[in-house]
């Protein structure tokens, strides 16, 4: 079972929200920079949003003026309530598995997946699946935790299955396409006042664990 977590557009105060905001506008730049002009009709336009979730990074990618964006999710509620909230002609929302996607070979020519590998069991499957409806020379954008980044800020979170390391990933990466590059989020290299409270308490919380294991198996073997 992959477990779901997600990020709605009402929490636009949230830290997480405006990470995920400045996510989408790395996007937007790419697209300004590397896709051919509107006025080139059916040229190099058509892009995939990954987990879209409530459709707020779909919407913003449509307004960029592309061809064409899906935005895809499992949850069908989701779903359809992003056909009912958002209506550019340009923008479709459907029902999707990441891992068995409802589109021809080589259809897309950009794949956004922010988020989402970390959820999903069958990672592998998801990353055949985004290199096989990707076009020759079309581009995936992803983002995912840096497994040693969160193991650093003591963050665990119950919803991830698996967390990557940059080695991991590129190796998964590179099995599927030529060139793999890597940007970061945020400098960790000083961590906030906040953060190393989470920290601090995070590594107590994980010593008591392991005192209270230790303590029973020492009362087991008495």
């Amino acid at each position: 079972m992959d477990y779901i977590e997600r990020l709605d557009s009402d929490q636009q105060n949230s830290d997480i929200y405006r990470e995920h905001i400045e996510r989408y506008k790395f996007v937007l730049e790419h697209i300004k920079n590397n896709f051919p002009s509107p006025r080139f009709q059916g040229v190099g336009r058509k892009v995939l949003d990954i987990a879209c979730g409530t459709g707020y990074g779909s919407e913003l990618i449509a307004s960029s003026g592309v061809e064409e964006i899906w935005g895809g999710d499992i949850n069908e509620q989701v779903i359809e309530r992003n056909k009912d909230k958002y209506n550019q002609a340009n923008l479709h929302f459907r029902v999707m598995d990441a891992r068995d996607l409802p589109f021809e070979n080589k259809y897309f020519d950009l794949v956004v997946s922010f988020e989402t590998i970390e959820h999903i069991r069958d990672y592998q499957k998801l990353i055949e699946e985004i290199a096989r409806v990707l076009k020759p020379g079309g581009k995936l954008i992803l983002s995912t935790p840096n497994r040693k980044i969160t193991k650093r800020l003591g963050i665990k979170n119950k919803f991830h299955i698996k967390e990557f390391d940059v080695k991991e990933i590129k190796e998964l990466l590179s099995n599927n396409f030529e060139e793999v590059e890597f940007f970061g989020q945020r400098p960790v290299r000083r961590l906030s006042l906040k953060q190393k409270l989470i920290q601090k308490i995070y590594f107590i919380y994980k010593k008591i664990k392991l005192l209270k294991f230790l303590d029973k198996l020492v009362t087991a073997k008495s």
